[in-house]
């Protein structure tokens, strides 16, 4: 199975960027479904904050279950957030932290993180025990203030005293206890026979991909932890079979660790690919595969963003059902992703930009995020600014930079940029004669690089007399 080995460790406790979405049972408020979708979510994160809850999966069914959107989620929260829920600020908070990163913006002095500042500290003086941990993150890292070491540890000290244990774990982290006396410490110790799966978490991060990590990863397992089972199946050193990952991987999607969600419901999605090219044997699920990608990408998951996006610009999801590939939501969830930082998701939204798929056209700001992409290297990147450039979207036809672009796709390995550059050079464009010769040499470039039916998809882009990156988005 693919190595995904996207995240480091959450339970790491002083890394801001990123807050693990821990599996805990919420318990359901009443609700009337007469009352507005943002009363029926306030009441849903109240009881989040009752049980000291930060498991968001049920708050993020609610409104996808309402409005069929997974962006609708963001922005309710954020309004809940600002009416004073610290369970919102708490799943608001790592996704503005990535937001400010993306746009580079001072993360002590920038007016939106002493806003979020200001928000968590609230939220920890509520009591809500995961908001503690989050305030001493804050503390300890200087987001909307300086760096205060001692107003992290009295948060987690707080914390400890009412029973958190994420916080204890944070403790011993912060105070250097677990560094100096390692689990023969007794303090250490004595958490860890209280099955704490956060240290467990901790210990084998510090440990990294070795026989004596997978140990901790396995004992964070045993005791509840989401993110534990997922990193199993990334881990060389587990040496898990085939049965087993997919065991680990259904058991942290069933605990809502959005990785695993994403992963899970992108292999759902793709599981007759797989089998035909890995030999994987899982069965095809499009709609439970969507199905977690919806939740995942809901959830602030940027890749299972954008990977949903591009599932229903192929028309999964809508083929069979003859339902019309719906443009502006993957337009919305392509900005989402690309937002969060993913340069897959980058590439979709400029493209979206440049052609007016979904939004209103702005060329200018859409080629300059496709070039944004392929400095990080997004493959896709490259191939959509070939059709851009091929198609004039947005900018002058123009044949040579169209080629050029695809040139950059096929050597970061794309070899369908080959297939697409021998049918474009056979037909030509705008001021450009078609040129026979040089797209036989590319379709046998293409066939050498064991392009599947490269010849099939060259004579359909031939017979189609063009060629458009996402063609599903046009219909």
């Amino acid at each position: 199975m693919e190595n995904m080995k996207r995240i480091a460790l959450a339970a790491c406790l002083l890394a801001p960027a990123s807050l693990p979405f821990v599996y805990a049972e919420t318990p359901a408020p009443p609700q009337e479904a007469a009352l507005p979708l943002a009363e029926r979510l306030r009441a849903q994160l109240d009881a989040m904050e009752q049980a000291n809850s930060q498991d968001f999966y049920e708050a993020a069914k609610l409104v996808l279950a309402e409005t069929g959107d997974p962006t609708a989620f963001y922005p309710l929260m954020e309004a809940a957030s600002g009416a004073g829920s610290a369970a919102a600020t708490l799943w608001l908070a790592p996704l503005d932290i990535a937001r400010m990163k993306m746009e580079g913006a001072p993360l002590e002095a920038s007016p939106r993180a002493v806003e979020l500042h200001a928000r968590v500290k609230a939220a920890a003086e509520k009591g809500y025990r995961p908001a503690l941990v989050l305030a001493s993150r804050l503390a300890a890292s200087g987001i909307g203030a300086a760096a205060d070491m001692p107003a992290a540890t009295r948060y987690l000290v707080e914390g400890s005293k009412q029973g958190c244990q994420q916080a204890r774990a944070g403790y011993l982290v912060l105070t250097g206890r677990l560094q100096k006396g390692g689990v023969e410490e007794p303090a250490v110790a004595a958490e860890l026979a209280r099955n704490n799966f956060y240290l467990e978490e901790i210990i084998a991060h510090g440990m990294g991909d070795t026989v004596e990590g997978v140990h901790w990863l396995r004992r964070a397992t045993e005791h509840g932890s989401a993110l534990a089972p997922y990193l199993l199946t990334q881990s060389r050193s587990a040496a898990l079979s085939e049965r087993e990952s997919m065991e680990m991987l259904a058991l942290a999607a069933g605990r809502h660790h959005v990785d695993a969600m994403d992963f899970l419901g992108n292999i759902r999605l793709r599981a007759n690919d797989l089998s035909a090219s890995t030999g994987l044997t899982v069965e095809e699920d499009i709609e439970g595969g969507l199905e977690l990608l919806r939740l995942a990408a809901a959830l602030g998951q940027p890749e299972a963003a954008q990977s949903l996006a591009t599932a229903l610009a192929q028309g999964q999801g809508t083929k069979e059902a003859g339902a019309k590939v719906p443009v502006a939501q993957i337009c919305a969830l392509y900005r989402m992703a690309a937002e969060m930082g993913d340069p897959q998701g980058m590439a979709g939204y400029g493209y979206c930009l440049m052609a007016g798929l979904g939004c209103k056209a702005d060329a200018g700001r859409g080629e300059a995020l496709l070039n944004r992409a392929v400095e990080k290297g997004a493959q896709w990147a490259s191939l959509a600014l070939a059709s851009a450039y091929y198609n004039g979207f947005g900018v002058k036809p123009d044949m040579r930079r169209a080629v050029n672009a695809l040139g950059e796709s096929a050597a970061m390995g794309s070899a369908h940029a080959y297939t697409v550059m021998a049918a474009i050079t056979a037909l030509g464009n705008e001021g450009t004669a078609p040129d026979l010769a040089r797209a036989r040499i590319y379709l046998d470039m293409a066939v050498a690089e064991d392009e599947a039916d490269a010849r099939g998809v060259y004579q359909t882009l031939m017979d189609s007399r063009g060629w458009r990156f996402l063609p599903l988005l046009w219909q």
